[in-house]
């Protein structure tokens, strides 16, 4: 039996070449090239000495002529042309198997299922969807490119609903391709069996609960959650790769990022028709929409240092341009820190949320890199609901499946905003004020106060750390100030550590300051407010710091305890905050904290 190769032009099957591979009983196989087949680039195969040869070769050109035509479209990024391969081998008496391959240059990039054929001819062909994954050349492209960085994708789950299984397998592979090392989940709670929760959980793009929610449910992912695994996946590569996480975003970075989150956006089946881009479409007017980097360059840098007030003015400025005016009700009003009709809009159309309390915008706050893709995130699903959907009808239908086709291209489209960028040899620094021995207190069951009793839960830390032997409880502590019925303010935690003879000092809030203080050894008790500062504030005691790049992360023990992470720790204990958002928390509510000498 022999098999031949040819290549189809314009629809028609114009045989440029072929290749014999004879086999009967032991005769050795016979392979005959032309010339004409050297120059061969995408090839069908042709079955000859075979009784159904005829109904055969059909079918396989019906099977390999779309995928064929579609690798005409698709060409690697490295300029490398893809072909398709093909070998014919003796399964076993009377049975032979087509094996096919797609090659760059020679070398194997991604193997295809086996065709099988019986003794007359007949092609037994795969059941599943390969065959209408192979004839999509936008498909292929993200699969190919993918698998030359070592992600491999289903050929045939083409065409069903993506799972989150599947989402954080192609994200975590895409982690570790940009980091270049394996993912740690050494000491992930044992629990968690799946090796891809797992991964997920160590690099923070799955939530772990420590409770019987079951963390390893497999379920469709629609492209809200797709949206925000990604905004994860940033925000952590940022971090563990980038050192970038503290530095103040500008409005030409905002802006190209929202691009990319317009680009990558899809909405589930049934809405668009296929292949058809938010950048493309054309839902509400006769136009495509202004890009937002074109938008941004006519603001020429006068929004930058990017507060948030100045975000959600180009936010508003972008909606209002390619969607229409925002209309603010009265219900939607009421800051009592911000008074510009633009902080408004941007809340009242859903494209920033009011921070961090429902009654404060925080304008002058600054948007760092750490947060960015998060808030892109808000931005990016209210602003495509409002385009793809301006009458609210289409309702939960924007939140259908994704197909498992969509999820591979919102990979693809991640991964090749992170290929031309090289992970930095980072400069790293860190100092840490720790205690051999534990000093960490929970507010937890202190007595008739427990939910107020973080100040004197964290004086007590502090008391702790001076003095390995101090053995007071909490409710002790607070029992000495027996009129204060309330949450402590800092008067009563200067008194108690004056009476056990604790020496500090009160140091004006500021970065610079905390990180000073911690180099010479010292911890910082810290009084903060990340939510109303009308209302009471929290505390928490730092007592160390690391930089990594243009990264700084402050180490502190809040004693709000809230149950333990995949690890087994307190959340709260040990636990890393970006400075400059902790310097915020602290600032807005005191403008000193307390520096404990060692």
């Amino acid at each position: 039996m022999r098999i031949k190769k040819y290549t189809t032009k314009a629809g028609l099957a114009c045989i440029l070449a072929m290749l014999c591979v004879l086999l009967a009983g032991c005769r050795q196989a016979e392979r005959v090239t032309t010339a004409a087949y050297e120059q061969t680039q995408r090839s069908i195969p042709v079955l000859q000495g075979f009784a159904q040869e005829e109904q055969t070769n059909d079918a396989l050109e019906a099977w390999f002529g779309p995928a064929a035509k579609a690798l005409a479209q698709v060409e690697s990024r490295e300029g490398r042309v893809y072909m398709l391969s093909y070998a014919l081998e003796k399964a076993e008496e009377d049975q032979w198997t087509l094996q096919s391959q797609i090659v760059a240059e020679g070398q194997p990039i991604l193997a295809l299922p086996e065709i099988g054929l019986d003794a007359q001819g007949k092609a037994t062909f795969p059941t599943d969807s390969t065959a209408q994954a192979l004839s999509d050349a936008d498909f292929l492209n993200d699969v190919l490119w993918l698998r030359q960085i070592g992600i491999a994708s289903d050929l045939g789950q083409y065409g069903r609903n993506a799972n989150n299984e599947q989402s954080m397998a192609f994200l975590t592979a895409l982690y570790e391709h940009v980091l270049g090392k394996q993912i740690d989940t050494q000491g992930i709670d044992s629990a968690i069996e799946n090796e891809v929760f797992r991964k997920a959980i160590a690099v923070g793009i799955q939530d772990y609960y420590d409770s019987d929610m079951d963390m390893q449910a497999v379920y469709p992912v629609n492209n809200a959650l797709m949206m925000h695994d990604m905004m994860l996946w940033m925000t952590n590569i940022n971090r563990e790769g980038y050192g970038i996480c503290s530095q103040q975003a500008t409005l030409e970075q905002t802006a190209a990022l929202m691009d990319w989150m317009a680009e990558t956006y899809q909405i589930g089946q049934g809405i668009l028709e296929e292949g058809q881009a938010f950048a493309t479409s054309t839902p509400r007017t006769d136009r495509a929409p202004t890009g937002f980097s074109q938008l941004a360059a006519q603001e020429k840098g006068v929004r930058d240092p990017l507060t948030r007030e100045a975000l959600a003015a180009f936010m508003v400025k972008a909606y209002e341009t390619n969607i229409g005016p925002i209309t603010v009700k009265k219900q939607d009003t009421g800051f009592y820190d911000a008074t510009e009709e633009t902080c408004e809009k941007a809340v009242a159309a859903d494209l920033m949320y009011a921070y961090p309390s429902a009654a404060t915008f925080s304008p002058e706050l600054e948007v760092r890199m750490e947060i960015l893709p998060e808030w892109i995130q808000d931005f990016t699903m209210s602003y495509m609901t409002a385009w793809y959907d301006p009458d609210r009808q289409l309702g939960d239908a924007l939140y259908a499946p994704l197909t498992y086709q969509q999820m591979v291209h919102s990979v693809a489209q991640l991964g090749a905003l992170y290929e031309n960028r090289p992970v930095p040899q980072l400069e790293t620094s860190q100092q840490i004020n720790d205690r051999p021995y534990d000093w960490y207190y929970t507010q937890n069951d202190t007595g008739t106060y427990s939910e107020i009793n973080c100040m004197p839960t964290a004086t007590a830390m502090v008391l702790k750390w001076k003095d390995p032997d101090f053995a007071e409880s909490v409710e002790s502590l607070r029992n000495a100030f027996p009129k204060l019925t309330g949450g402590w303010t800092i008067y009563p935690v200067e008194k108690t550590l004056e009476r056990h003879g604790v020496s500090y000092m009160q140091r004006q809030v500021s970065m610079q300051n905390m990180i000073e203080d911690l180099k010479a050894g010292k911890i910082l008790f810290c009084q903060c407010n990340d939510y109303d500062v009308r209302e009471s504030g929290h505390c928490f005691v730092i007592y160390g710091y690391k930089t990594s790049g243009d990264s700084t992360w402050f180490l502190l023990h809040d004693p709000a305890a809230i149950g333990s992470d995949a690890y087994g720790k307190e959340k709260n204990r040990a636990k890393w905050m970006e400075a400059k958002y902790c310097t915020w928390i602290v600032d807005r509510f005191s403008m000193y904290y307390l520096a404990i000498e060692p």
